[in-house]
């Protein structure tokens, strides 16, 4: 989850920013400006992907929890 916030979101912003930016005031060489953004966006896809791909979610009922629904 904090991958997609920080490097996802916050890359991806401040890469449109930038563009918009670069768009009012005519691009000057900030290729590597654009460059690490887009990596830190690509390193953010990569670790959510592996995050969805090895991460299991299972629901776990307390003992007592389920003991008592099936007493009641």
């Amino acid at each position: 989850m904090w991958a997609i916030v920080f490097l996802l979101v916050s890359s991806g912003l401040r890469l449109f920013g930038s563009l918009l930016g670069s768009l009012l005031d005519g691009f000057i060489d900030n290729l590597a400006f654009y460059i690490t953004n887009v990596v830190s966006i690509l390193i953010g896809i990569g670790i959510v992907d592996y995050t969805n791909k090895t991460v299991k979610i299972e629901m776990v009922i307390d003992e007592y929890e389920a003991n008592e629904s099936y007493s009641s």
